[in-house]
């Protein structure tokens, strides 16, 4: 199960390789952040506790990941973005994959421009929340080196050198173009909640690099079909 090697891989692909982390550059980059920072909102406790990251997905709903809200079923959850905050009216979870819908009563949530599937190499953009800061970077999509226990399809998913810290989990991934590409989902040879990640992020600070498991959008769209997920 998708759910499972997220939180369970074994160090079975191709680590990050750059000595640098990449960062945004260029209007064109800063304008792909911006376009993430646009898609992101942050999933709290009702008291205001944060849990995680959220993108916005159409009217009314959100994506998370599932590991991070499974423990919060049955108990009230609401996202914020700046001032505005929204309660969580219903949550699902997929079996098959590594997300969870948020439904809320928003209708001006857009639906983002779905990107294609990138390549090996391919610059690809994130903005995340960590408590009541965001940090954001960019990387490249790394190859595979192996197959991943517990992913059946390797297709079904993307690897790509992505900063990430506590509160990662769920945030918008977008391309040069700022089309969404998927949400992030887990980092590998580590627990999602890995005791390594930074806890908490300075405003303005950079936040390491780690391979970061992007589950894209077709995969998305598709194990929604398949489960009846609306």
């Amino acid at each position: 199960m998708m759910r499972r090697a997220c939180l369970l891989l074994a160090a079975t692909l191709l680590p990050s390789c750059a000595a640098v982390p990449d960062e945004p550059r260029g209007p064109q980059d800063l304008a792909a952040v911006q376009r993430a920072k646009d898609l992101l909102w942050i999933v709290e406790s009702e008291n205001g506790s944060a849990i995680g990251s959220a993108t916005a997905f159409g009217p009314g709903r959100l994506l998370t990941t599932a590991t991070a809200v499974e423990d919060w079923v049955g108990q009230r959850l609401r996202v914020r973005r700046d001032g505005t905050i929204l309660p969580v009216r219903t949550m699902q979870l997929a079996v098959r994959q590594n997300f969870a819908i948020l439904q809320v009563q928003d209708p001006r949530l857009e639906s983002p421009r779905p990107s294609a599937q990138p390549g090996a190499n391919q610059r690809l953009f994130m903005a995340a929340a960590n408590g009541g800061s965001v940090f954001e970077g960019a990387g490249p999509v790394l190859p595979v080196a192996a197959p991943v226990e517990g992913i059946a399809r390797l297709e079904d998913v993307v690897i790509a050198d992505l900063p990430a810290a506590r509160g990662f989990s769920g945030a918008p991934v977008v391309d040069t173009g700022g089309n969404l590409v998927g949400i992030a989902a887990g980092i590998l040879q580590t627990g999602l909640f890995d005791t390594s990640l930074p806890a908490s992020v300075a405003p303005g600070s950079r936040v390491p690099h780690r391979s970061v498991i992007v589950l894209p959008i077709g995969t998305i769209d598709r194990t929604m079909q398949q489960e009846g997920l609306r």
